[in-house]
């Protein structure tokens, strides 16, 4: 009680602080915002996969390339082709990009008497040498569609590391120079899904925020006891969000398309607390106010901060069990949701104290319409009473089901479900589905003694691998020293009659060269240990990754005898990408084990005896098991958006459980027996654990309305994981407390 005196004591001290923040926060936002959703995000700088890949750029080429998609006419005109020489070396002059390669700069393979050699396709004298095109269809697949009409451009960035710090300026310059060069033309590539991703961040962010306040005002209207309580709760409700948010930024800490969920949660948790304090301290002015004025609103906030501390903790806990998670894109979304919720509840004891001193009314009369509602909650407590084998063998089989869902999810992640639909997503399909695949695949065979890769025998076994690996649709369009090879066999034939010694030296000459002017193409390292293989791919879902990925090594272990020495490596994105699914796996698993663990340890603490401690933890883990047969029966997947809903789902059941024990402790203390403290409880608590969770299910359904399909399924899958709590604390935990403490 004292607390809220001091308060009410240095309300204007307090108030003048509260500005100050709020303006600082203001101007922290809007100078600093960022959004972040680059790979870095998920994975920590000392991972080893993470290192590999970033050596591996640094070795084999950034694999960060924009592709531009130019429309062309009928026929390839010398116009077209210097247009793109002209953009390329406009573009090649930003100190941001490495090379272009187009079909107006590419050099293709070509055989004499002498010898081979690559000379550009394209000259001004001669025009382009169509016939070639066709003719080496392994590297034009790359340069220009099958129809004649599609240039396409590639652009190569630094490395990751060093793009980072300035990756948005990048898109802006670029876009610039193709506006300069080009009418009709699509561009995509990862540097443009990551632009796409952070735009969407940035618009569905401010969605969110707009329906959850609308969403937020109109709820008050009907869970306050009098209207003029809603600037006071509207105030509590969206401080802690601008003060966060400044809190974020002011530490250089970016949003990212997980964290965006974080102004919604923290407006539906204030929401949901801000409706018990000023209920109970109306409750208390109606019914034990002792007309002091300071006095009232001490009693009437001290009701109520018991119960809402420990539901805070519950929740806090829940969020902060993602900082247990090994991306730090979870990572930072727990830490942040739980510094927002602490602001957020002191901000709401707060605000009410010095809000209620200056307000100085009572609340309106309520009209007695609580009749209907006390019927039902008599019936739901009945059913406890009733039935109780019935509801705990169901729930029991619910979580046997449950479990077996659970266990049978597939684990999978696709970037695309994080860009809204529009002009990045539909250039990207665009695009791929001209290039029949838009993403860089680079594996290597590599010897594991260090002997030289390119000997006649060992490429001859390398092109039976890569050729099964072309038939089983597991790579599209390779480019390899093999297919140099194949090329050359079979243009040189009236060649070879002429020069006899000429088959050997191109052998020679083939394992000695290197395209060092291209983006893709790197045959071999310099010592010939290790072949490349590239092709392409299309952006698909970790788990589809990993069974690519999988399958590679089954065909190699079949194709390549053991007696060669080789091994095979998948290099670049596709490795680290396969990762994630690794980690989110160990984030569900390790985020819900620390949560459990949390929420086990409040709840023993907030009632003080283990066997009611662990009745209530029952209906708490329940929906979690429920819902996770939703996502089984809808064919739904882990992803790194619902890795998060297990650890937050627990700490937020939890809120309505604790109110109702609360209130069923206070009746057994009064001498009451089980089945009556229950039904007192529920009359008491019934009211308010139904308006909060309804507030909490329509809150998540807001998310649910998010355009990224990931935000989207996490939304509607905790507001369904509420829906089921609710059902849980209502009907379960009567059910378990009476049946247990017979």
């Amino acid at each position: 009680m004292n607390i809220f005196k001091q308060i009410i004591r240095f309300r204007k001290g307090i108030l003048s602080l509260l500005v100050v923040l709020l303006g600082l926060s203001f101007y922290l936002v809007i100078a600093n915002r960022q959004i972040d959703n680059s790979l870095e995000i998920w994975f920590l700088d000392d991972d080893p996969y993470y290192q590999h890949y970033l050596k591996y750029q640094h070795e084999q080429g950034s694999d960060e390339i924009i592709v531009l998609m130019v429309s062309t006419g009928d026929s390839l005109e010398v116009s077209d082709m210097e247009r793109l020489m002209s953009f390329q070396a406009d573009v090649e002059m930003l100190p941001f990009v490495r090379t272009t390669m187009s079909l107006a700069t590419a050099k293709f393979p070509y055989i004499n008497l002498q010898g081979i050699k690559l000379k550009p396709i394209f000259s001004k004298e001669e025009g382009v040498d169509t016939y070639k095109i066709d003719e080496a269809q392994f590297l034009s697949n790359y340069l220009i569609n099958k129809d004649k009409d599609q240039l396409f451009v590639y652009i190569q960035l630094a490395p990751t590391r060093e793009i980072e710090p300035v990756r948005t300026t990048i898109l802006p310059e670029i876009r610039r120079k193709v506006k300069k060069h080009f009418s009709d033309y699509a561009i995509s590539g990862s540097p443009l899904l990551t632009e796409g991703s952070n735009q969407s961040v940035a618009t569905e962010t401010n969605l969110f925020a707009v329906v959850t306040i609308v969403f937020v005002a109109i709820f008050l209207f009907f869970l306050l006891p009098d209207r003029r309580y809603i600037p006071l709760a509207l105030a509590a409700i969206g401080m802690p969000v601008i003060l966060l948010f400044g809190l974020m930024f002011g530490l250089g800490i970016p949003l990212n398309m997980i964290s965006m969920i974080i102004p919604s949660v923290l407006m539906v948790y204030g929401l949901s607390d801000i409706v018990h304090v000023i209920n109970i301290y109306a409750r208390h002015l109606k019914l034990d106010a002792t007309g002091d004025k300071v006095d009232d609103i001490a009693i009437g906030l001290s009701k109520s901060l018991k119960p809402c501390f420990y539901t805070t903790v519950s929740t806090m806990a829940g969020y902060f069990a993602l900082y247990f998670s090994t991306l730090p894109a979870l990572r930072i979304t727990g830490v942040f949701a739980f510094i927002g919720l602490l602001i957020s509840f002191v901000l709401v004891y707060v605000i009410s104290a010095i809000g209620f001193y200056y307000l100085g009314f009572k609340p309106r009369v309520e009209k007695q319409s609580g009749l209907r509602m006390a019927s039902v909650i008599d019936w739901v407590n009945s059913l406890s009473t009733l039935y109780p084998k019935l509801i705990i063998g169901i729930s029991g089989g619910g979580i046997i089901l449950g479990s077996y869902s659970i266990l049978s999810l597939e684990v999978s992640t696709n970037m695309l479900n994080y860009i809204k639909p529009g002009s990045y997503k539909s250039q990207y399909f665009a695009i791929e589905k001209a290039t029949n695949g838009l993403m860089k695949f680079d594996i290597s065979v590599e010897s594991k003694k260090g002997k030289d890769v390119t000997n006649p025998k060992t490429l001859k076994q390398i092109g039976l691998f890569q050729d099964e690996l072309v038939k089983r649709k597991l790579i599209v369009d390779p480019v390899s020293l093999v297919d140099f090879q194949r090329y050359f066999e079979k243009i040189g034939k009236r060649y070879f009659a002429f020069n006899p010694r000429l088959r050997s030296k191109i052998r020679r000459e083939l394992t000695a060269m290197q395209k060092e002017d291209s983006i893709y193409f790197s045959f071999h390292n310099k010592a010939r240990t290790s072949m490349n293989i590239v092709s392409k791919k299309k952006l698909m879902g970790t788990h589809e990754a990993r069974a690519i990925n999988d399958s590679l090594f089954v065909v190699f272990d079949e194709t390549i005898p053991e007696e060669l020495g080789l091994e095979l490596k998948i290099n670049g994105y596709l490795p680290l990408y396969i990762k994630l699914n690794d980690y989110i796996l160990k984030s569900q698993f390790v985020s819900f084990g620390a949560a459990l663990v949390l929420a086990f340890i409040i709840l023993l603490i907030y009632v003080r005896d283990i066997k009611t401690a662990i009745l209530a933890l029952l209906p708490n883990i329940l929906p979690l098991f429920l819902i996770g047969m939703v996502m089984k029966l809808f064919g739904l997947h882990i992803d790194a958006s619902t890795a998060m809903l297990a650890p937050i789902m627990i700490g937020i059941s939890m809120d309505d459980t604790i109110h109702l024990i609360h209130h069923y402790q206070l009746f057994r203390a009064q001498g009451q027996g089980v089945g009556a403290s229950m039904r007192e409880a529920m009359q008491v608590s019934g009211r308010a654990i139904f308006s909060t969770s309804l507030t909490l299910v329509i809150g998540f359904a807001i998310i649910g309305l998010s355009g990224l399909v990931s935000i989207s399924i996490f939304g509607l899958l905790c507001a369904g994981t509420v829906l089921f709590a609710f059902l849980a604390d209502a009907i379960l935990l009567p059910t378990l407390l009476k049946y247990f403490n017979r």
